[in-house]
């Protein structure tokens, strides 16, 4: 029947003996009993670089033909600033996910066979947060991760996560994930969906290699019916009051650590809407050019058919936008002291201007320097009339009757 007994241990080291390990070493101290070839043991598992409490343990194993069954109970692992971190349990999250903070806690159920050790497990997430250099702080993560193979980092397909909100410039918040993660350390991405603006933002499905991150990888970024009048709220535009949905496409391209939109366009849903803007280029640019003054006074209360924006750039630094406004005037405009442009007459603005957008997330989004959107509208109209353009509907100038 071979050796029987009980049996004890202390300050018994346990590591991850992998080629490429996934865990970093723990302690054990556990007791226990030995006969007819089984050895069964529980005990408490420690951190070994910081001494911290992270689990329950029990073995049950043959200790000839090595086969048996283990399970690992967490305690509750509190993530805080300047405490535990996720890279002190598994290095492989180095970078990942730092200046954690939350709460985790999971249960993994191991079988051996012949030495060779395969795991499952359930992790439960309740308010998980951590800080990004591209993303801004990531807040709120609840949810259960379900391991089909503990050892090989890989979960079961349509894992969902709630995100309570990150601000990557603009305030994003009740964010829905669904993913997976698959060999070779794939974050594949299903889903991810924020509602924004009384719409929509999603991003399409892609993968994410943990360990390189995201290097040349293109991703769309789809936004639906978001409402005009939430958008100028939530960008914090002055002066402005707008109706209408806007729906479009944001190709997202990650190379060489930049981040870059490239062709991202924007469009009024049908029918249009409408467009207030009163602030302070309309008096100033009464005082510059006749045309332009007028074209700011049909944006007081402008009906729009076709509201475009184009934009292109680095994130990190200068985006450039393009605006393509057509409508007509809502009130009659005066012009001079005796005539006056009745309502109802086309417009069309098509504006370029630059946006200095790392600036922008800085100062939480401010908004576009008014000179700088004077400057440009009297640029296209002077550039028009050397041109001699005096066709309707010209660009900044109402069409003729």
């Amino acid at each position: 029947s071979g050796v029987e007994g009980t049996v004890t241990g202390k300050g018994v080291v346990i590591t991850d003996i992998n080629a490429d390990p996934v865990y970093m070493p723990v302690t054990a101290e556990f007791s226990g009993t030995v006969g007819n070839n089984r050895l069964r043991i529980t005990g408490p598992l420690n951190l070994r670089s910081k001494g911290t409490p992270l689990a329950d343990a029990a073995l049950d194993i043959d200790i000839l033909k090595l086969d048996g069954t283990a399970r690992v109970t967490s305690l509750p692992l509190v993530f805080r600033r300047g405490g535990l971190q996720p890279n002190m349990v598994s290095d492989r999250l180095t970078g990942l996910f730092t200046d954690a903070t939350g709460n985790v806690t999971g249960d993994a159920r191991f079988t051996i066979t012949g030495g060779k050790i395969a795991g499952i497990a359930d992790v439960r997430i309740r308010d998980f947060g951590f800080q990004t250099t591209r993303l801004g702080r990531v807040s709120g993560i609840n949810g259960t991760v379900n391991f089909e193979d503990l050892m090989g980092l890989q979960t079961a397909r349509d894992q969902v996560l709630t995100l309570a909100s990150v601000n990557p410039g603009i305030p994003l918040i009740d964010g829905r994930i669904v993913y997976d993660l698959r060999e070779g350390g794939i974050l594949h991405l299903d889903s991810v969906t924020f509602p924004f603006g009384g719409g929509k933002l999603a991003i399409a499905p892609f993968d994410w290699a943990l360990e390189g991150g995201l290097k040349d990888q293109s991703v769309a970024v789809t936004a639906d019916a978001i409402n005009l009048a939430q958008l100028v709220e939530i960008l914090k535009l002055p002066d402005t009051q707008a109706t209408g949905t806007l729906s479009g496409t944001f190709p997202i391209v990650f190379s060489d650590n930049r981040v870059q939109i490239k062709g991202a366009r924007l469009k009024a849903d049908e029918p249009g809407g409408r467009l207030s803007y009163r602030g302070g280029a309309v008096d100033t640019a009464a005082g510059q050019d006749a045309n332009a003054s007028l074209a700011f006074d049909a944006l007081r209360d402008f009906k729009f058919e076709v509201l475009e924006i184009g934009i292109d750039g680095d994130l990190a630094g200068d985006l450039r936008a393009d605006l393509l406004l057509v409508g007509e005037n809502i009130n009659p405009l005066p012009m001079g002291n005796r005539l006056t442009l009745p309502a109802g007459q086309a417009f069309e603005f098509a504006i370029g201007f630059d946006l200095p957008i790392g600036k922008l997330i800085e100062n939480n989004l401010g908004f576009v320097d008014q000179q700088d959107l004077i400057d440009a509208t009297l640029e296209l109209l002077n550039a028009e009339e050397v041109a001699g353009d005096a066709g309707p509907a010209e660009t900044g100038k109402p069409g003729s009757e």
